[in-house]
Order: structure tokens, then C-alpha cells, then sequence
């Protein structure tokens, strides 16, 4: 036992020393402006305009983190980021209990290694984004839920039902626990007999307790209490796309772990391997369903299939050592270096590919906070960016010439100053090079990396 202690010591040790290696490195992007910027107006006790829509599309739990974050550091670049890498460290301990919990403390460990040098979560810690929360809460919830269950257990059903409930309140997509949750149970009992189970009556009466208040909010506010759902149950995009980038998702030597798991599951047949399965089927189904497909929503499936990997190689050493008893661990030890040289190999090369993107917003910011009034008008593409580095109201250029005028012509009448803003990483209006041939649109700043201009603001004297 202290031996996997030590090992799991060291995991976390590589996750803290990886997790918080780049994070500071990064530009912004438009969602995680969104929810640093929302954050934001928590922390200054106001409700900023286009904060409006955060508060819409997701629940709260992520951003009151982030608020609180500016809270202890003070609002900056940094307390915003530093909030992801510390859920990337928790995953990987969560990940440990989920593996040991269904199988050994060996599974555990191995399993946490797996999720530590998977370059996908690496990447994603470092980013303002929800998946890496919401898969800490996710995967707590199933693993407590698992355990409480098989050992009869009402604590640890309650403390399942709490992490249910978070993970609800970081994402919508943790209302998935509940159809893996049933799925199960019927299989588990061969029918609803489960249902008269007061412990799993605590469970889920305090998941539901949690999230109860944000879903009367939205029916309150919006008239419904899941506000963005209906894009979420029309079917669209490929049906394969997940399977396809299993490889790019997952990592080779992962993906062969998966398969040698996946083999020994259904040679053994335990219910804990199936349970594992259930789980990894039910929310890719889910999220294949969804219009948009994107490689983050792939996180929360990761622990169950980095635990069922774990398995597999576990049993294909002990096959090994049933026959070869003197190379089984040498061969153990092999595959797990390369896991890691490999993973982290490529996850370093993800993030530093990615570091340049969305740079100079906070240039571009600086300036206009130090150089425009507070009630000045920001027109931009990227207006949650532009938004969170300037604290001045920013919109969206329209879509068309008239439409941009008319936005000109009522700030000149009400006395405000405007500004345009346009940059390489975001789309800028086909109209845009007609308006710079008025004389009333003059270049005030510009940020340039290397021999680049990558972010332009005009001011309007109309």
C-alpha cells in the first residue's frame, strides 16, 4: 500500500510539474474570455453587458471559481489562469481513486499516469475552459457512486451525490451521470427494485438540491431552466467523428492499453470492467449526438478508459508473468516509459504550438484603458477579448456597411467616442477596407509582433 503511495506521489508530482510548466505562455481565446470576463463582474460586484451571455449558455460553478481566484490574487491574466491547472492536479488524484476504487491501488496509479501524460488533458489544463472541472466533479461523482454502491455505503452515496450535483453546476452535460447511473442499476438488479434504496434516494435528492436553485434562476430569467438546449437535441455532424481521432485523442501506446482492456473485460467479465465500459459507450453516444463535436468534450470520457487501459495492461503482466516471470515487469516498465516520453513529448509540442494564437489582446487593452474614456464604444470582432482587457462596452461589428454607420452615427449624436478594433485571429467585416478611405476613421494604435501588425484600433471623429 505505501509502496503505490510513493508512485502516486510521483504522478502528481510530474501533473504539478507539467500543469503549471506553460499556462502563463498563452493568449486568450474568445470562450475563455467569456468566462474570465464573466468572472470579472463578479469580483467588481457589476454585471458587465455582454456577460449576459455566459450566464445563459452555462451554469455558475466554473466562474464563481474564477471570481474568487481575482478575489485571493488580485484581477489579472494569472489568478485567471492558474484555476484550470489546480482542477488538472485533481483530476489525475480523482482518477487514482476511480481505479483503485473498481480495481487496485495499482490500477490507480497507473491509470493516474495515463491521464497525466495524455498530451489532450495537459493542454486543456492550461486553458479557461470547463471540461477539466467539470471531469474532476464528473468522475468523483461516478467513483464515489461505485463504491458507496458495491459496499453498501450511505457516506460515500452522499458524498456521490454532492459531486453529482457540482458537476451540474459546471456543466449541463452532468445530467449524463444520471442515465449512466440508471443504466447501470437496472442491469446491476434486473429492474427498479434499486429505486426503493434509501441511500441512492440521498444521492440523488442531494444532487438535485444542489442544482435546484440555478434551474429556478433560469426559469425565472429565461422561462425554461436549461435556457440553450434545444441545439443539444438535434443530431448533427459525423457519427464517427470521435472513433476517428481516438488515435489523436488518446495517444498510440493509450489506445492499445483501451484495446487490451477492452480484450480482457470480456474474457473476464467482470462487472467492474463492464461498468467501466457502460460508461465510456453511454457518453460518447451522448456526445455524439451533439451538432458540435470538438475534442474537449472528449475529456470526461478519459479517466474511465484511461482505468480501463490501466486493467489491461495489469493483465496482459500478469499473463506475461505467468509464463515469463523474469521480463514481465522489465516489459511493464517499457510500455510506461514510452507512454510517458511519448506523451509528454507531444504534449509539450501541442501547447507551444498553440502559444502564439490570440496574442496582443492585452496590449490592445492596456491602451485603450489608458487612453479612452470609460463610456467608449469598442467595435470589434473579438468583443469578449477586447471586452475583458479594456472594461469598456464592446459589440460586434454588423453585418453589413449601413448597419456599422447607423452604430457611428447614434454614438456621435450621443457624445461618445468610438473605437474600431480589428486583428488577425478574428474575422473582420468584407466592408471593412471601404470604411478606411473616410477620412473620419483615422489609425490611433497598433500591436506588432515580429514584422506583423496583429491588432489595429481606429478611432471614429464623425
Amino acid at each position: 500500500m505505501k509502496k503505490y503511495y510513493l508512485y502516486l506521489g510521483l504522478v502528481i508530482s510530474l501533473a504539478v510539474i507539467t500543469r503549471f510548466s506553460y499556462f502563463t505562455i498563452h493568449g486568450l481565446w474568445p470562450d475563455e474570455a467569456l468566462y474570465a470576463g464573466a468572472a470579472f463582474s463578479l469580483y467588481n460586484l457589476k454585471e458587465l453587458s455582454f456577460n449576459y451571455e455566459v450566464w445563459e449558455f452555462h451554469p455558475p460553478l466554473f466562474i464563481f471559481s474564477l471570481a474568487f481566484s481575482y478575489l485571493l490574487l488580485g484581477f489579472s491574466d494569472f489568478a485567471a489562469r492558474v484555476v484550470t491547472p489546480v482542477f488538472g492536479v485533481f483530476s489525475v488524484i480523482a482518477v487514482y481513486y476511480l481505479g483503485s476504487w473498481i480495481h487496485s491501488n495499482k490500477v490507480g496509479v497507473i491509470s493516474a499516469f495515463f491521464v497525466t501524460v495524455l498530451p489532450l488533458h495537459w493542454f486543456l489544463s492550461e486553458r479557461i475552459l470547463l471540461d477539466v472541472p467539470f471531469t474532476v466533479f464528473y468522475t468523483l461523482g461516478i467513483a464515489f457512486f461505485y463504491r458507496g454502491y458495491e459496499e453498501k455505503r450511505t457516506g460515500y452515496l452522499t458524498a456521490s451525490g454532492i459531486f453529482i450535483g457540482l458537476a451540474g453546476l459546471t456543466k449541463e452535460a452532468g445530467a449524463i451521470i444520471y442515465l449512466v447511473l440508471v443504466i447501470y442499476l437496472i442491469m446491476r438488479e434486473g429492474g427498479l427494485s434499486w429505486v426503493k434504496d434509501k441511500s441512492l434516494q440521498i444521492l440523488f435528492l442531494v444532487s438535485f438540491l444542489i442544482q435546484v436553485p440555478w434551474y429556478i434562476r433560469n426559469l425565472m430569467v429565461f422561462g425554461k431552466p436549461v435556457p440553450h438546449a434545444e441545439p443539444y437535441i438535434i443530431f448533427g455532424g459525423s457519427t464517427f467523428y470521435y472513433l476517428i481521432q481516438l488515435p489523436y485523442l488518446l495517444t498510440v501506446p493509450l489506445l492499445l492499453a483501451l484495446l487490451l482492456g477492452i480484450y480482457f473485460s470480456f474474457k473476464l467479465k467482470k462487472r467492474q470492467d463492464l461498468f467501466l465500459i457502460l460508461n465510456i459507450l453511454v457518453f460518447l453516444a451522448v456526445i455524439t449526438y451533439w451538432p458540435e463535436k470538438v475534442p474537449r468534450y472528449f475529456l470526461p470520457a478519459v479517466p474511465f478508459i484511461s482505468v480501463l487501459g490501466a486493467m489491461g495492461i495489469n493483465e496482459w503482466s500478469k499473463l506475461i508473468k505467468s509464463e515469463h516471470p523474469g521480463i514481465a515487469t522489465s516489459l511493464m516498465m517499457i510500455f510506461i516509459i514510452i507512454t510517458g516520453v511519448y506523451g509528454l513529448a507531444e504534449g509539450r509540442d501541442l501547447i507551444l504550438s498553440k502559444a502564439q494564437d490570440y496574442q496582443g489582446y492585452d496590449r490592445a487593452g492596456e491602451w485603450l484603458v489608458k487612453n479612452t474614456p470609460e463610456d467608449a464604444l469598442i467595435i470589434t470582432s473579438a468583443y469578449t477579448t477586447v471586452h475583458y482587457y479594456s472594461h469598456r462596452k464592446s459589440v460586434v461589428y454588423p453585418e453589413d456597411k449601413d448597419g456599422l454607420i447607423k452604430i457611428l452615427e447614434q454614438a456621435n449624436r450621443s457624445g461618445k467616442r468610438v473605437f474600431l478594433e480589428v486583428d488577425i485571429w478574428s474575422p473582420r467585416p468584407d466592408y471593412f477596407d471601404e470604411i478606411l478611405g473616410s477620412e473620419n476613421i483615422n489609425l490611433v494604435f497598433q500591436v506588432t509582433r515580429g514584422s506583423r501588425d496583429t491588432h489595429r484600433i481606429y478611432e471614429y471623429n464623425g
